[in-house]
């Protein structure tokens, strides 16, 4: 309940300012811990939430999928994977000069999302 605490008051001071959208969203996050708004950006939402714990893993792996010979290798894949969704985080959806290097990370994040772990 404590995490939810931010995501209310912003639903509150948009109460305030009158959109009474709101006020369902602050409930249903109230009673469920989510609401529809959840899915609003959910690229962004979830880059916010893939992006510190990508980093994490990076930083303290224990070892990399077998499917590499070297640790070097799989770093290299997780630093295209930060990459990718820093800047993602960076355009919130909009147009980046970088959708070429977005694209092959995330196809990336897909093709070893089995091998995020340690």
């Amino acid at each position: 309940m404590l995490q939810e605490i931010p995501t209310l008051i912003s639903y509150l001071k948009d109460i305030i300012r009158g959109d009474r959208r709101y006020i369902r969203f602050f409930w249903d996050q109230l009673i469920t811990g989510k609401s529809e708004r959840d899915t609003w950006s959910l690229d962004f939402n979830l880059a916010e939430i893939i992006l510190p714990r990508i980093i994490l893993l990076r930083i303290f792996k224990v070892g990399y999928p077998a499917c590499f010979d070297k640790e070097e290798e799989w770093d290299i894949i997780l630093d295209k994977m930060i990459f990718a969704f820093e800047k993602v985080m960076e355009c919130e959806g909009g147009p980046s000069e970088f959708e070429d290097e977005i694209d092959e990370g995330l196809k990336l994040f897909g093709k070893y999302y089995r091998g995020l772990w340690w």
